[in-house]
């Protein structure tokens, strides 16, 4: 090229083999070796998280950088070393992402400090593919934990022997779904800065507590306060199939607090309840409370009738029968062990006064036969330590609930069921339209009654073997 007149003419074609003088074997590329670098990390790499296993199937099949090309680092790397630095604000160690070597190669390659120690070929496998792995990691964890209370909770206790609670107690009615194949497909097709920021923050836990535990974590920085705030920061990242802020009108009840809240709008009930013994636990549950049954018979639970079913004095004084499955209704006389352990037959308890489950039921689906009901035993809800039942839930005021669980509060309905639950003859079910979600929660950090955070107790147990798993990930 030569100057002329002012302007520039083109004398010849210029090749790279022109500045071949300039060229530093430092900063050479070579893709084959990026990509060799890269399947010999995904062999090496021991995760055993899911994201962990979907980064090292990625690059053992596709090979290629997700994060780097040939204009170097990719626009969203910047979004997503931010969110990383973010998680000690949560109580989650950013050596959980090795974000300190990543900030280190990040620096390298911004800065082209590359030599013998620090190969660009090496660096650039190194970076991207713990990109990859971080980012997977993250949005898993803040999407759907970093403990899998499925696999936690759930294999905590043997198989109980309770027709009524046949099923290792659960956290949800359904098993809880864990992040999958097409979740991380979706998750590394972000194109650009602004996608890979939308999906970050769709993926963060659902609901206002996880944001107030989060803030009650920066003042309690220490000790057991700290570590119970954690394992409920925790139970918040764990997705459910809804949540009390899709709807106006909910019912929460949360066993370490003994309490329940009837909220409609801007009204909200609240009273005490009785749950599950520590032996019989309360499983925790999504459903919708779908009817209202007054005077309920009760079905006498196996571990409770294999003790009762020759105790034909005490069963009648009960009001108890006998239903058998081929020659129904029978006298408590007529009872048979070996049918009742086999599932042949069930000892009923009539409904009225005295009944185990008082004058009313709310009833919704569940695999675990537990419910909302009165009691035949009031004075026990006073006690402070109310895990006293066989699995159900015992409400404070009966009454109350029923009469918030109407659409309408129509007079003559309201004296229906308290005309019923008057006479011991008469039983009677209500269907509840629209149907009335209900959350069965266990949180030991959790609003009083005036919406102040408070600590209670583990009841059973959970704290102790979700911060077990969880210790691994929080910052010391």
């Amino acid at each position: 090229m030569s100057c002329g007149d002012g302007e520039f003419v083109y004398t010849q074609e210029r090749t790279l083999n022109d500045f071949k003088e300039y060229r530093d074997g430092a900063f050479e590329v070579n893709g084959d070796e990026v990509i060799k670098n890269l399947a010999s990390m995904a062999a090496a790499d021991q995760g055993g998280l899911s994201a962990d296993k979907f980064t090292r199937n990625y690059y053992k099949e596709k090979g290629k950088p997700l994060w780097i090309d040939y204009k170097g680092i990719d626009w969203r790397v910047d979004s997503l070393e931010e969110w990383l630095k973010a998680t000690e604000a949560v109580g989650i160690s950013p050596a959980v992402f090795r974000l300190k070597q990543i900030s280190e190669d990040l620096e390298t390659f911004r800065s082209y400090s590359f030599d013998d120690a620090h190969n660009i070929n090496a660096l650039i496998a190194r970076l991207d593919y713990n990109l990859t792995r971080a980012y997977l990691r993250y949005l898993s964890g803040q999407r759907f934990g970093f403990v899998n209370p499925d696999a936690v909770l759930n294999r905590l206790y043997k198989k109980p022997e309770d027709s009524l609670s046949n099923k290792y107690i659960r956290l949800f009615d359904i098993p809880l779904r864990r992040a999958n194949d097409d979740f991380f497909t979706t998750a590394l097709r972000c194109s650009s800065a602004d996608s890979i920021i939308a999906f970050v923050k769709a993926s963060q836990p659902v609901g206002s507590l996880y944001h107030r535990l989060v803030s009650e974590l920066q003042r309690n920085n220490a000790g057991s306060v700290r570590q119970k705030i954690l394992c409920n920061i925790e139970r918040c990242r764990w997705r459910q199939k809804d949540y009390p802020e899709n709807h106006e009108k909910y019912v929460v009840v949360n066993i370490p607090s003994f309490n329940l809240y009837a909220v409609d709008k801007d009204k909200t009930i609240h009273m005490r309840i009785g749950c599950g013994a520590v032996k019989t636990k309360t499983p925790l549950l999504t459903s919708k409370v779908a009817r209202m049954d007054l005077n309920p018979q009760w079905i006498v639970p196996k571990s409770i009738a294999k003790g009762i079913a020759y105790s034909y004095s005490y069963m009648q004084k009960e009001r108890m029968f006998i239903f058998d499955k081929t020659r129904g209704k029978l006298p408590c006389t007529e009872s048979s062990l070996e049918r009742i352990l086999s599932g042949e037959q069930y000892i009923i308890q009539k409904g009225g006064e005295g009944n185990s489950l008082g004058r009313i039921i709310f009833r919704f689906p569940n695999n675990f036969s537990v419910y909302l009901h009165d009691t035949n035993t009031p004075w026990m809800l006073q006690r402070d330590f109310r895990a006293i039942s066989h699995g159900c839930i015992r409400v404070e005021r009966p009454f109350e609930l029923a009469e918030f669980m109407l659409e309408k509060k129509e007079q003559s309905v309201i004296d229906k069921i308290h005309d019923t639950t008057t006479k011991d003859s008469v039983s009677r079910s209500i269907s509840i339209s629209p149907e009335v979600p209900i959350y069965i929660t266990y949180y030991t950090f959790y609003p009083n009654e005036s919406n102040v955070l408070q600590s209670y107790p583990d009841v059973y147990g959970y704290d102790e073997a979700i911060f077990e798993r969880l210790k691994a990930f929080i910052k010391e």
